[in-house]
């Protein structure tokens, strides 16, 4: 069953959900593998909402800012 928040998020929020049940990226790697998206300021705005949506999270490994799925 697919979860209610998830039905109303944008096709680009549920692309990057998608890359990101694999393995955690840098948001970097997210938009080199989103091919829907090709503006790196429209990939923050879009980890930016799914943060506050509580869908994603972030922690720094090696000085790099990696996101992942909760």
């Amino acid at each position: 069953m697919i979860p209610s928040h998830y039905k109303i998020l944008s096709p680009e929020e549920k692309s990057i959900l998608f890359v990101l049940k694999k393995e955690q990226l840098t948001s970097l790697q997210i938009l080199k593998k989103v091919d829907s998206i090709s503006h790196i300021l429209k990939v923050y705005s879009l980890l930016e909402k799914l943060t506050s949506k509580g869908l994603i999270s972030c922690c720094i490994k090696k000085d790099m800012k990696y996101h992942h799925i909760i």
